[in-house]
């Protein structure tokens, strides 16, 4: 956002494939799943990724889980050069994957099948695929682990919507309290939990801060600003609505 100080965003321009700055760079969720989740180490396709999908309004998580399913598929036999338009969809193949999203955006080809996300592409395709589909409630995962991150496991299992990763606060931050406690006694969360393990403190912990995370949902908050472990905690979110609304809260 403009003139905004946490600049979680960054410009990409030029290059091989003549990157356009004006839909920014890539983040962490979609560094991720068009680099190692592919083997593709190039950063120019990544961020050429991360162009395109934005350009065609895809969602970069799902788009590159999809496609990472495909290669999976592509490696293991399931699906061959005849069934992808002649693409080599192999890991580390970067241009494969771009001329993917083209045809996924426009459902050309192959591109109709993955174009309904790993999930029902698997019921498609058939033979095993479904075993390669990662999904919570056919939603494609997020680049976050959910055996090291028992919140996160939390979240991907009571989502309505599935692997959403930003349904609650993850594990980190809280351990020991080092960064929630005291701006957080109102809610209750007295003490900091572990980062590792699920426990019933983590699970209140987790409900507490779905909750939270709700509200900051409701208010159109950004959640790299806002929320008990971020720059601004909840006594400032409590300021700033009742500057804005008048309420007293």
């Amino acid at each position: 956002c403009y003139a905004c100080p946490i600049r979680c965003k960054q410009e990409c321009a030029g290059g091989k494939y003549d990157i356009d700055p004006i839909y920014g760079g890539p983040e962490y969720e979609t560094s991720g799943a068009f680099g190692p989740n592919m083997r593709v180490d190039d950063i120019e396709v990544i961020a050429k990724a991360h162009e395109l999908c934005n350009r065609y309004t895809l969602d970069t998580i799902d788009a590159g889980m999809t496609i990472a399913f495909a290669m999976e598929c592509f490696e293991n036999g399931i699906i061959t050069e005849e069934d992808t338009d002649g693409l080599e969809l192999r890991f580390g193949n970067g241009d494969a994957a771009l001329e993917m999203i083209h045809k996924i955006a426009h459902k050309e080809g192959f591109g109709a099948v993955l174009a309904e996300g790993s999930y029902r592409a698997a019921k498609k395709i058939g033979n095993g695929a479904e075993r390669f589909a990662l999904t919570v409630k056919k939603q494609g995962l997020p680049m976050h682990e959910p055996r090291g991150k028992n919140n996160i496991a939390l979240s991907y299992a009571t989502s309505p919507t599935g692997a959403d990763h930003l349904e609650a606060a993850h594990d980190m931050p809280f351990e020991d309290g080092r960064w929630a406690i005291p701006d957080d006694y109102p809610v209750g969360l007295l003490e900091g939990v572990p980062a590792r393990g699920l426990t019933p403190e983590k699970v209140r912990w987790f409900v507490q801060n779905q909750h939270i995370y709700s509200v900051l949902n409701t208010l159109s908050m950004c959640f790299f600003t806002v929320g008990p472990a971020r720059l601004f905690r909840l006594k400032h979110l409590v300021d700033m609505i009742e500057g804005t609304t008048g309420w007293e809260t």
